[in-house]
């Protein structure tokens, strides 16, 4: 991973289901350092479609299950 890539902890997210096949997914981050005494938190909204949902919670299994193995970083793209 690059050093000049700024990583954003999650500290929480919701879902919601929208008409259409579409989701809404409701991403609470740590905007920085500091954040995290002050509780500030940031709120990122991201609508998909129920086939990009499904493709995104694969990515996320396929790279929590090669953390967990310990595997070296790699990316997965759509």
């Amino acid at each position: 991973m690059s050093e000049d890539i700024k990583l954003t902890p999650l500290a929480g997210y919701t879902t919601y289901t929208l008409p259409q096949s579409c989701i809404l997914a409701d991403l609470n981050v740590v905007p920085h350092e500091q954040a995290f005494q002050t509780g500030e938190r940031r709120l990122l909204r991201v609508s998909m479609t129920s086939k990009q949902a499904r493709e995104l919670a694969q990515m996320l299994l396929n790279a929590a299950e090669a953390t967990e193995m310990g595997q070296a970083p790699s990316a997965q793209r759509n």
